[in-house]
């Protein structure tokens, strides 16, 4: 299978990606490529995608910044190269050991976890989604990184969304709520606020109905997985958080 690693970004988190990309260089095999968005004109991303062999994607930047990667996500498939597969990651996600893009799947089938949505604060994107979705949601699919889905999914997915679809994923913003605290080199890329919607639920949601036999579905209770622990193939960070000399030393070590 063709499976490419994707992953969407910008200037603030080039000191994340930087580590999952090292990470994925040093343990993860299988994958054909890893292809990363960003806006243009990020230098640093750039140099980062070329000293790790990764693929830097660039787009012209449109804010809510957040909203845009909901929407580049949603229209993978058009920066990838005709893969069998597209598999998600966030850049604060790190690999902490050795992995295969093999470990994601069951019978050529791809694990997709879910369970309700009263499990964790998730719940607080249900109204948008399924108000994008134009339908009722009852299960959250926003449970695991390592997420894969095949170009025909989305495009099927933005075809049920209509033309207008990155239009209104960008207006599912809630500017008078804050999400997180600002960091250098915010202010430029990601206004406050806080999103209306999950576009892992999102696809998660489409293909539950529409292309369930494609997947290996896996109820979960506490983000477990098949056979191993929760962070059997990738480590979640928070972009958002600092890097402090604790946690750096943590990453160093890892990738030692």
């Amino acid at each position: 299978m063709k499976v490419d690693l994707f992953i969407v970004t910008y200037g603030a988190d080039v000191v994340w990606l930087k580590y999952c990309l090292k990470s994925a260089k040093k343990f993860l095999r299988g994958h054909r490529e890893v292809v990363v968005v960003a806006p243009l004109d990020e230098p640093e991303i750039e140099k980062t995608c070329v000293q790790y062999g990764a693929r830097y994607s660039p787009i012209k930047h449109r804010d809510p910044g957040h909203m845009q990667q909901i929407a580049e996500k949603i229209r993978a498939d058009e920066h990838c190269c005709n893969p069998d597969w597209i598999c998600y990651i966030d850049s604060d996600c790190i690999f902490t050991k050795p992995a295969h893009i093999d470990d994601l799947f069951v019978n050529g089938r791809p694990i997709l976890c879910y369970d309700g949505w009263e499990a964790d604060h998730t719940h607080q994107w249900r109204k948008g989604t399924e108000f994008m979705f134009g339908a009722p949601i009852e299960l959250n699919f926003m449970r695991r990184h390592g997420m894969c889905y095949k170009p025909e999914h989305l495009k099927g997915l933005r075809w049920h969304l209509g033309d207008r679809y990155y239009d209104w994923i960008l207006e599912q913003w809630d500017s008078e709520q804050e999400w997180f605290p600002k960091r250098s080199g915010d202010k430029m890329w990601q206004p406050f606020g806080k999103p209306k919607m999950s576009e892992f639920c999102l696809m998660g949601a489409w293909v539950w109905r529409h292309h369930a036999g494609d997947f290996c579905w896996w109820r979960v209770d506490d983000f477990g997985w098949p056979g191993k622990d929760r962070h059997g193939w990738v480590k979640q960070y928070w972009s958002h958080g600092e890097v402090t000399p604790e946690v750096q030393k943590g990453l160093d070590a890892i990738l030692a």
